[in-house]
């Protein structure tokens, strides 16, 4: 910007200087300088238009895409067992994601123009939109962390996939503090029940991240119980880079 400003500049200097010339050489420099001036009124007026544009294209782009797969996965889910399709999907313009361990399919889009507010979350029939900067999930010798700047969430670490041990839903939650005000909000006392069935809350399982990393957008702890009740299911507690709570998701619940 002002490298523009110093060349105009530069050329109303000129046409001072050659003031007592003749008309031609007045003319030819002051031609110069309107059209100095008037690339500067272009730099700043219609390059962020046309930024702005892209942005919101490719958002629709990214719209279009996940009601696609909105729209597929519902045809799937009432048709027989085994059902299947063949998509392509066209992510020049972002980066897609299938995180089989949080049963979500994203899509990651950085736009050159801020189209919402940081921190927005936006609900639609069949996905949702976020927007903020990104968060941390990581794990340390006794837990499994999820935080942004505004919660620190853990849930204890305990087993794997391949390794069930003890698990009670009661005390699996470790920490939930407050960063903005620092404050601890852990519960004294919660658990996860089935049709209000104690027996739902403990079992064998294990707890593990589902994506790891200290710039993702949103990441999850997903806690799978095998409970005594003779029950199966899935607990996931996720939190997004735009959100101040965690939220908890109940899944493929299932009976041995």
């Amino acid at each position: 910007m002002k490298k523009k400003n110093n060349k105009y500049n530069m050329a109303l200097d000129l046409f001072h200087q050659k003031k007592g010339e003749k008309g031609a050489v007045i003319s030819s420099v002051l031609a110069v300088a309107i059209v100095v001036a008037s690339s500067v009124v272009v730099i700043n007026v219609i390059t962020p238009l046309i930024e702005e544009g892209t942005a919101y294209n490719q958002f629709n782009k990214a719209k279009q895409v996940a009601s696609s797969l909105d729209a597929l996965i519902k045809e799937l889910s009432v048709e027989a067992p085994g059902s299947k399709r063949t998509v392509r999907i066209e992510a020049d313009f972002g980066s897609f994601e299938v995180l089989g361990k949080e049963d979500r399919m994203k899509f990651h889009l950085s736009t050159p123009q801020q189209i919402f507010e940081p921190g927005t979350v936006v609900r639609e029939a069949g996905y949702v939109i976020s927007t903020g900067p990104t968060m941390k999930a990581y794990e340390n010798a006794t837990s499994l962390i999820l935080e942004n700047d505004a919660v620190l969430f853990s849930v204890k670490k305990l087993g794997s996939s391949s390794g069930w041990v003890s698990v009670n839903t009661s005390n699996v939650i470790t920490q939930i503090n407050n960063k903005r005000v620092n404050v601890n909000v852990t519960p004294v006392t919660s658990a996860i029940l089935i049709g209000n069935d104690l027996d739902t809350s403990v079992g064998t399982g294990y707890t593990e991240l589902t994506k790891p990393g200290n710039t993702v957008t949103s990441s999850s702890i997903h806690v799978f119980v095998n409970s005594t009740a003779g029950l199966q299911y899935d607990a996931v507690f996720s939190l997004s880079s735009a959100q101040d709570f965690v939220e908890l998701e109940i899944r493929n619940i299932r009976t041995l």
